[in-house]
């Protein structure tokens, strides 16, 4: 282990475009000294192998649909004092790592998590959850950075899309535990630091956008195509901390009345499938409560640190401002700033009033699209009127916090 090191640590399955995304981003990174583990299947391993960008990446093959196993090969392989964990599918904003793992150096915490925001790039998908004693999680909003310990009213989740851990506590524990294949693999590792004491903090400021990739378990628009390995996490909860077995009941009900069920009044999915999802995930349940633990081991000593291939320019934000007939102008200018180490931002303001999406290109920019007039706070009205000028100020101010590389 190299002392005061940071690995980054990326699980990826079937996902080479949305994993190059995500390490794309990684290089704009306000942190410069980091690495990067990678645990990801032959085909996007090739692919890996293939690509100029990323000289240097610890790269693990391993072909197996199990998340917890993958995260503890990541383990085996990072050098890091401190391991933070991104999921293939997330886009970090630039000042992500170093808001991460600040909170390492003045408080007595094994983990942190960030703020995780949703597709359109203002609303957010995560932002605090606290865990129930069998196994679900209920929301509520952190702020700041906040410190978590065992005299909360429940242990608080670090959710595995960006989180962090000292790497001591997490072997300590035995990392996470294979038997959670997909769901509540994090919630677990969480339980277990909190038993043992340990502390953890959520960090407000430290940001990814969470742009939901198809996978063998859902499609691009986040609609399951099975449960049974969802219900198979929540068996092995039950076995692994002894909850009655009637726990269940509202669980099963809750999937099948209400997340099922807001999917087919939305259209993604009809009654027949919804029921044969329902099934699948009780049946998972049944096949979770059989299993039995599956024995966890590291490396006594951590293989050498290799710095992952930051860009040398130090990070500062632009922000280019047109009209939509200007977007192949922009986004040219865009990414050759990019590909001398800046930030970049390209706000597109069409004469309407359409909602604001922010999004991250390929080439290493970021991207805001909107009205002129439309809405971009959610707590803004649906029409305002604005000079252009005025507008490009207040949404360059808007932007500041999240891509500048201070605060």
């Amino acid at each position: 282990m190299t002392a005061g090191a940071v690995s980054v640590v990326i699980v990826s399955r079937g996902r080479p475009n949305d994993l190059r995304r995500c390490l794309t981003a990684l290089r704009y990174q306000t942190r410069r000294h980091f690495e990067v583990v990678v645990v990801t299947d032959p085909a996007s391993m090739a692919a890996l192998r293939a690509d100029p960008l990323f000289p240097g990446l610890k790269a693990v093959e391993f072909d197996e649909a199990n998340i917890s196993a993958a995260r503890n090969i990541g383990i085996d392989h990072a050098a890091g004092e401190i391991l933070a964990f991104l999921d293939d599918d997330a886009i970090a904003e630039p000042p992500w790592l170093d808001r991460l793992v600040a909170p390492f150096a003045t408080h007595d915490i094994a983990a942190t998590a960030g703020w995780v925001r949703s597709t359109n790039g203002f609303d957010y998908r995560w932002r605090g959850d606290w865990i129930l004693p069998w196994g679900e999680l209920r929301a509520f909003v952190s702020d700041g950075v906040q410190v978590f310990g065992p005299e909360a009213p429940h242990p608080v989740l670090t959710i595995g899309a960006n989180c962090a851990f000292r790497r001591a506590a997490l072997v300590a524990i035995g990392g996470f535990d294979p038997n959670f294949r997909i769901g509540l693999d994090d919630a677990d590792v969480n339980m277990r630091l909190t038993r043992a004491g340990q502390r953890m903090a959520i960090v407000a400021a430290a940001q990814v956008h969470h742009i939901p990739a198809a996978g063998p378990y859902r499609n691009a628009r986040r609609v399951p195509l099975t449960l049974e390995q969802g219900g198979a996490s929540f068996g092995w909860w039950f076995t692994k901390y002894a909850r009655p077995e009637h726990e269940f009941a509202p669980i099963r009900r809750f999937m099948r009345d209400t997340v099922l069920a807001n999917r087919i009044r939305r259209g993604h999915l009809d009654a027949a499938t919804a029921d044969r999802l329902a099934e699948g995930f009780a049946r998972g349940f049944a096949e979770g409560r059989g299993r039995a633990p599956v024995p966890v081991s590291f490396a006594p000593v951590p293989p050498a640190f290799h710095p992952f291939p930051t860009l040398a320019v130090p990070p500062q934000h632009t922000v280019l401002s047109g009209r939509p007939w200007s977007r192949h102008r922009l986004f040219a200018e865009a990414a050759a700033r990019a590909a001398q180490g800046e930030v970049v931002t390209v706000l597109i303001l069409s004469p309407t009033a359409l909602y604001h999406q922010r999004r991250y290109h390929d080439q290493g920019f970021w991207t805001q699209q909107g009205g002129l007039f439309g809405r971009s706070r959610r707590s803004d009205p649906l029409l305002r009127w604005y000079r252009f000028s005025a507008r490009v100020a207040r949404e360059s101010a808007d932007l500041a916090p999240m891509r500048l590389p201070r605060g």
